[in-house]
């Protein structure tokens, strides 16, 4: 049990830094003030507040990095010696996906980013 709940702590801990590192580098490469966000824990959440770009493909990129960060490094893990807890990092990080979900918050702002693109064109 204990290394399940470790397992989910990494994927929602891992999750976020995905979110950060992307703003973290978008911000870099528009010549913003690097740490230009911040993070808020409540009863319920653990989240990223940061402003929304102009460009929607940056905004994608955000709301993508943190679903996909945790699967990153747990495919990373089992790749390089994977063992028990390996395996039960990649199933929550695979239910970590879920959060793409429309009716959530990165899948809500992954549908609003793919709408702004498409209204672009």
């Amino acid at each position: 049990m204990i290394p399940f709940i470790l397992a989910v702590l990494l994927t929602a801990i891992v999750h976020e830094l995905g979110h950060m590192l992307a703003i973290m580098a978008i911000n870099l490469k528009e010549q913003r003030y690097i740490f230009q966000f911040k993070m808020e824990l409540n009863i319920k959440y653990l989240y990223v507040i940061h402003k929304k770009y102009p460009n929607p493909l940056s905004n994608l990129i955000v709301a993508l990095a943190g679903p996909l960060a945790p699967v990153g490094l747990a495919i990373l893990l089992i790749n390089t010696g994977g063992d028990n807890f390996s395996t039960i990092f990649l199933l929550t990080a695979l239910f970590n996906l879920l959060f793409m979900h429309p009716s959530l918050p990165d899948g809500k702002n992954i549908i609003q980013s793919l709408e702004e693109m498409g209204q672009k064109k």
